[in-house]
């Protein structure tokens, strides 16, 4: 029985997807499936039942070995860590969820740079809604969480990270000029695009323009930045996009800046994590690069 299989196992229980595991662990779909069989074939009992209401459903017996697996394998990352503390590396592996929204425009560069710098490390990303985000940490399905505009959980601990700037724009082939800069009450009466991944960051915006006496009211909303982009290029007017990408659509020419004389506060993000978890140094690391990447 090696660790892998039972890595595999932990990740097909997650997402119950026989696919998902495969990729997840760069092996085909089959080979999942084998590795499952013999995991079966030595315990002497089986572990799921296949096409199920989830596409895959847990055994009595799989519940139990999964909780086992799950310690199995945080021991022995703590082990791998331990051996190598001495040489001052960041190894190991290390779950991290998110939302998708976030995940493409802001977390990516920065991931890619942390795993350049710590080739040893192992970073599995997960996709789901906002309040998946908090219930995947509590449950102990992820490491650590990564939302935009956090906000206080019971069990749960908050690291506010940096600022992501909100930036006004246009299409660049749209019929209206478009003046140097605008006030925010400039835009009442204009068509107006809202990305809104989550109710808390479009209540975060609409506070920002009440405060500066400026009625919020979007002529269509997405939760998708790309959705949202697509209206403002077909349908033209605005849209407030997260620096990271506005300066993506900007890169494309097909979009101009419109700054305003009174720009919006910066919305936060947050690393979510269990209040109490021990911190391994990758956990040290992995935080640290998501604050500020390397050069």
């Amino acid at each position: 029985m090696h660790i892998e299989s039972l890595k595999i196992f932990v990740d097909l229980s997650t997402s119950s997807s026989f696919s998902q595991a495969g990729k997840d662990n760069n092996i085909s779909q089959s080979a999942v499936s084998q590795q499952i069989m013999c995991l079966e074939k030595k315990i002497g009992r089986t572990l799921l039942v296949r096409g199920g209401r989830s596409g895959v459903e847990l055994t009595s017996e799989g519940k139990i070995f999964l909780e086992g697996c799950k310690a199995i394998l945080a021991r022995f990352d703590q082990t791998l860590i331990a051996i190598h503390n001495d040489q001052d590396n960041v190894v190991g592996s290390i779950k991290l969820v998110t939302e998708s929204s976030i995940c493409r425009f802001w977390l990516k560069k920065r991931l890619d740079q942390f795993l350049q710098h710590y080739p040893e490390a192992k970073v599995h990303l997960q996709h789901t809604h906002r309040d998946g985000v908090y219930a995947s940490v509590t449950a102990r399905e992820a490491d650590l969480g990564l939302v935009p505009r956090p906000t206080p959980r019971p069990k749960l601990h908050i690291e506010l990270l940096q600022a992501e700037n909100l930036m006004l724009l246009a299409s660049a082939s749209g019929p209206k000029q478009y003046r140097d800069e605008y006030a925010l009450s400039d835009l009442e009466g204009e068509r107006f695009v809202a990305f809104a991944s989550n109710a808390e960051m479009r209540d975060e915006i609409q506070r920002q323009f009440r405060l500066q006496g400026v009625d919020f009211k979007p002529t269509v909303e997405f939760d998708q930045i790309d959705a949202a982009k697509r209206a403002v290029l077909e349908g033209g007017g605005v849209t407030l996009l997260p620096a990271v990408a506005a300066t993506e659509a900007l890169n494309s020419g097909l979009f101009v800046h419109i700054p305003l004389t009174t720009p919006l506060s910066p919305l936060f993000l947050g690393v979510v994590s269990r209040r109490g978890s021990q911190r391994s140094p990758l956990f040290q690391a992995l935080v640290e690069g998501l604050q500020q990447p390397k050069n």
